[in-house]
């Protein structure tokens, strides 16, 4: 029986309630004894049914999948690790590689919130927002790079370390 893979949701409900986004790296493993090389069971379904709308890395132009994907999702609802619900408090943030998931949920949901606040007037003290991000090849594995890039520029994000 094959068991449940837990992946992190990256984006936020004020930005879109129909849709879920998430990051995934497709796992290789090497070959052993008797079997060739292959991909993970699940990454490589994802990677599969995902093809018509990838794009090579750093290619940032905005592709729309010619067919509607369905995966079943189960959430798993963590009750200690959510977005603050003042506005005025700070968020320091560490996520290397796909851990930056989550992150860019909460950057998404700040950007509304600012974007509210802007739009109805209210003058609300924002709390900085630092994210302490890896990974082990800049120039293949920068998930959301310019997503990170634009919340800095953007002021959405104080610090990206």
């Amino acid at each position: 029986r094959l068991m449940p893979r837990s992946y992190s949701v990256s984006s936020s409900r004020l930005v879109n309630e129909t849709s879920v986004r998430f990051v995934f790296n497709l796992v290789r493993l090497p070959p052993k004894r008797n079997f060739p090389s292959r991909h993970g069971i699940c990454t490589g379904w994802l990677d599969r049914i995902t093809q018509s709308f990838q794009r090579p890395f750093g290619d940032e132009s905005a592709v729309e999948p010619d067919v509607n994907i369905k995966v079943p999702i189960y959430f798993r609802v963590n009750n200690r690790f959510k977005f603050p619900e003042a506005v005025k408090v700070p968020i320091v943030m560490v996520g290397p590689g796909t851990g930056v998931a989550p992150f860019i949920g909460f950057l998404d949901h700040r950007r509304q919130q600012r974007l509210a606040a802007k739009m109805t007037g209210m003058r609300l003290r924002f709390g900085e927002t630092w994210l302490f991000f890896g990974c082990r090849h800049k120039e293949r594995d920068f998930l959301y790079r310019d997503d990170l890039e634009g919340f800095v520029s953007d002021g959405i994000l104080s610090q990206l370390c």
